[in-house]
């Protein structure tokens, strides 16, 4: 409706990966854009998420697209198998993938990017929360399973509500750090990633759910600055390794060392001003400042259509510059756990399964 449909395609390691792009129909290319992806449940697919099934575009990509006014740009990827698997990462380089073609031909801000899935999809959102913190800033667990794990806030039980009481219950994490609020719902309902108060069903029509005001109300409390983080450690995406301070000493001349990551002092940094700071107040060479915001415009190819190539003026996204927090930045808390079972959680609004006792990603 709203959006233009691109469909994309994107080679990676001999295979043909594929997503649904859903540029504004009043797009600007000075202006930049939250980017959102949804990603489909196991056996789901990218048309699934853009269509809306069944409720159409009142629910595509779980309702964010209809209530967004034209403010976001639209990912849907296909995964693998209709699945999210990751085998070896890959799931996250396609990710990376896409990013960085999306930032090069469309205006993207770098500071508002946000993922959401279903089930096996909400287990790969939240993936992305814990290994590209510094690349969302926000994600929504729909009933979603936990495929990886990190931490954030103080662990809590929150409230749940009544068993046949067919409600939810919204609960904000306290002992967050500054910027990285956690929101949990609970609901009274059945695998679906649109319940209704007041419905029992599965298949209640998406528009009538309480998810899609909840997940768009989080995802846009969150401005165009990121947030900084009192400590952080800079761990290696490829090794999987953390920057450390050798013996914790502070003398000048110190030599960093790479080793296994580690809650200890000696790999935490902090960011102050133009210096990152380690432990006992040595700090590392000052970093590239960042340049200014916005989009510097150029004409460049948004993506492959179906039929043939889609061009569209656009502007490159800027980068954040300067110290980066590689570790728990905008990662979930410990996930809540009830007397059901264990649940999943999230840096953001995470729709639970009431009745089910657990997640297992599908």
């Amino acid at each position: 409706m709203a959006h233009a449909d691109r469909r994309g395609h994107h080679a990676l390691n001999g295979r043909t990966r594929n997503y649904i792009l859903r540029v504004p129909a009043n797009y600007d290319n000075s202006r930049p854009y939250r980017l959102v992806f949804g990603f489909h449940w196991n056996g789901g697919t990218a048309g699934d998420v853009d269509s809306g099934g069944t409720s159409g575009y009142p629910w595509s990509y779980y309702g964010l697209r209809s209530i967004s006014n034209d403010s976001a740009i639209f990912v849907a990827p296909q995964g693998l198998g209709n699945g999210w698997a990751n085998s070896n990462g890959e799931d996250l380089t396609f990710v990376d993938d896409m990013i960085r073609q999306l930032d090069a031909g469309l205006c993207v801000d770098t500071n508002q990017r946000f993922a959401g899935g279903f089930s096996y999809g909400g287990g790969m959102s939240f993936a992305l929360a814990c290994a590209r913190p510094t690349v969302f800033r926000a994600v929504a667990v729909y009933a979603g399973g936990q495929l990886s794990g990190c931490n954030g806030c103080t662990p809590q039980n929150p409230p749940e509500p009544a068993r046949g009481s067919l409600t939810h219950v919204v609960t904000t994490y306290s002992g967050c750090r500054a910027g990285y609020p956690v929101a949990w719902a609970a609901y009274d309902a059945g695998h679906t990633p649109g319940p209704v108060d007041g419905s029992a069903g599965d298949f209640e029509p998406g528009e009538r759910s309480w998810t899609r005001a909840v997940v768009w109300n989080f995802f846009t409390q969150f401005d165009d600055t990121a947030p900084t983080p009192t400590t952080f450690r800079l761990r290696n995406e490829g090794s999987g390794r953390c920057l450390d301070v050798n013996g914790a000493n502070a003398a000048n001349g110190t030599p960093m060392i790479v080793w296994d990551c580690h809650s200890n002092a000696n790999q935490q940094f902090t960011q102050n001003g133009a210096r990152c700071r380690c432990w006992a107040n040595a700090c590392t060479s000052r970093p590239t400042p960042p340049p200014a915001r916005g989009c510097r415009s150029r004409t460049a190819t948004v993506a492959p259509a179906s039929s043939g190539s889609s061009t569209a003026t656009a502007r490159s996204a800027t980068v954040r510059a300067g110290c980066a927090w590689m570790s728990t930045a905008g990662a979930p808390p410990t996930a809540p756990r009830s007397s059901r079972g264990a649940a999943t959680t999230a840096p953001i609004s995470a729709g639970r399964e009431h009745r089910r006792t657990s997640e297992g990603g599908t």
